[in-house]
């Protein structure tokens, strides 16, 4: 599934930033580009983060 439609990033490219060592939204960003031009996914990086931050918990 797209999560970031301006830079057509799919959200298991953002999961597998997450699980290389992106800890935030800058950071997936920096990786990948998603939350970096309009903004509109950005909750949607933040929701797959604290998931990411439970299961390491």
């Amino acid at each position: 599934m797209i999560v970031c439609h301006c830079n057509a990033v799919s959200e298991q490219t953002i999961v597998d930033e997450i699980v290389a060592g992106a800890d935030s939204v800058a950071e997936v960003g920096a990786r990948c580009a998603a939350g970096t031009t309009c903004g509109g996914c950005i909750p949607r990086i933040e929701a797959l983060l604290a998931l990411a931050d439970e299961v390491v918990a």
